[in-house]
């Protein structure tokens, strides 16, 4: 290509870039590649470059890594941060309820040092996968941290979370049929307005009452422990 001058220029849409326009002096036979567009008169060429259309996919990505976390796909916890404010003005504004749930991988360590991290990981993933799947619309699934994820249900009640339970243990039941890899969690609830106001409130008290189902859970195994000493 030869060319004895040019003139770059912006293409522009309500106020914002979506576009470099390049016009040049070129010779015969000149090329663009994608994603150029090229218009060809007499000794010179036009290029536009769809700078909105690699803008707009750069914004999504980063978008996603600020909303998402980057191993289960799960909301991060910045996200549920950013989220519960307007949705407890909501709820207070209607005089709902909204429920939280903590859920955590039983033994979640056991898989890690006997099977590896990478094992560890698959646990989370299918975790998340079925939080996803058993949850309804406008509920927010999100990891908490670690091998914990916390879900949001506006206008819900306490005992919905108690059905919610059943669905994903069923699930992860299903799944470790058939994968061979098996899955149990645990699940604790609090309810906005009672247990608390804010959110840290509400995923402690959440937290308490998972601990607690630990417990009573483990508590028939250790008894027989106990009389088999």
């Amino acid at each position: 290509m030869a060319h004895t001058g040019g003139m770059i220029g912006m293409a522009l849409a309500s106020g914002i870039c979506t576009a470099v326009v390049l016009t040049l002096t070129v010779s015969r036979g000149f090329t663009v590649p994608a994603p150029f567009d090229l218009w060809v008169g007499a000794g010179f060429a036009t290029i536009l470059y769809p700078l909105g259309w690699s803008l707009g996919r750069q914004y999504d990505r980063m978008k996603h890594r600020a909303e998402r976390d980057s191993l289960t796909g799960a909301f991060n916890r910045g996200f549920i941060g950013r989220c519960y404010p307007q949705l407890a003005k909501r709820a207070a504004r209607a005089q709902k309820r909204i429920s939280v749930a903590l859920i955590d991988v039983n033994d979640f360590k056991a898989i890690n040092d006997v099977h590896g991290h990478m094992t560890g990981d698959l646990a989370l993933l299918r975790l998340a996968d079925a939080l996803n799947s058993c949850t309804r619309r406008g509920e927010i699934v999100g990891r908490w941290g670690g091998d914990e994820f916390l879900v949001l249900c506006p206008y819900a009640e306490r005992d919905e979370l108690d059905s919610l339970e059943r669905l994903i243990s069923d699930k992860l039941d299903r799944l470790s049929s058939q994968e061979g890899l098996k899955l149990s969690i645990s699940f604790g609830t609090a309810v906005y307005p009672g247990d608390g106001q804010t959110l840290e409130c509400l995923a402690a008290a959440a937290d308490r009452h998972m601990y607690e189902n630990k417990r009573r859970a483990k508590a028939p195994a250790q008894a027989a422990q106990r009389l088999n000493a």
